[in-house]
């Protein structure tokens, strides 16, 4: 997958030819309402005539998650074909101080409505604690941001990789055909960062149990609704099995310590 650059509306004008990346993220939504869609189009219509894999990512706000993943998902699929395997995960920039819980929200119902999980993106600081305190949010690809010396090259991550999927290493890259200094990115695991196939997502683990613990404590995308009954999870069984109850038991361990 190689070394590559993201984007947004604050940057100039690119020639993907010229730059030899094979990948690109794009932004196209900022919390509720931000919308650089025009931007975006032209921005992958460009990469894609050059051969470039590409990729949407929304910047994260603090207003209600599930509505900022539906601006975020029918922006994309307004202004764009909808993402297919191969295609760069869409993915959710946390920069704005959200808990886990924010995120546990957004990513679950990403998946509720196109079936597989987002990327995650954020810095080690912030995101390092919620994947451990989090099995949800350790399952998501991880685009982790850490810059080092943040001097235009690559340098070692603090404590590991930690399980991340691509390292942004910096914002001070310098790409033939790329306007000024830029985020660039490495992949770690180039794999997880793709949209997968439908074959392929059948082999994920089960999230029902988890979403009914959400559920039954009220917590995520269930908050101040706990164990209402018209929100139980259809595909939680009528007697709930005791490996149920412990993922219970882990949030009040984890989550609502």
């Amino acid at each position: 997958m190689g070394i590559f650059p993201d984007r947004s509306d604050n940057n100039g004008t690119d020639d993907y030819k010229l730059a030899h990346a094979k990948h690109l993220y794009v932004k196209i939504t900022d919390g509720l309402s931000g919308d650089q869609s025009s931007a975006y189009t032209a921005r992958v219509g460009a990469a894609r005539a050059a051969k470039v894999v590409t990729g949407a990512y929304h910047y994260g706000q603090n207003d209600d998650p599930r509505a900022e993943c539906d601006h975020f998902i029918d922006t994309l699929t307004s202004v764009d074909r909808a993402p297919r395997p191969g295609d760069l995960r869409p993915a959710v920039d946390v920069e704005e101080g959200q808990s886990a819980a924010w995120v546990e929200d957004f990513a679950s119902h990403f998946r509720s409505r196109v079936g597989y999980w987002p990327t995650l993106y954020g810095n080690t600081s912030t995101i390092a604690p919620m994947r451990s305190a989090s099995a949800l949010l350790a399952a998501l690809p991880w685009w982790r941001a850490e810059y080092g010396a943040d001097d235009g090259r690559v340098h070692p991550l603090s404590g590991g990789s930690l399980g991340c999927a691509i390292h942004q290493y910096t914002e001070k890259a310098v790409f033939t055909g790329i306007s000024g200094a830029t985020d660039a990115n490495i992949a770690m695991r180039g794999d997880l960062m793709l949209v997968p196939r439908r074959k392929k997502e059948r082999r994920q683990p089960n999230e029902c149990p988890w979403r009914w613990a959400r559920w039954k404590l009220g917590i995520a995308e269930y908050h101040g609704h706990a164990g209402d009954k018209l929100l139980r999870p259809k595909c939680a069984p009528r007697i709930i099995p005791l490996s149920w109850w412990r993922k219970v038991a882990w949030y009040k361990r984890h989550v609502l310590k």
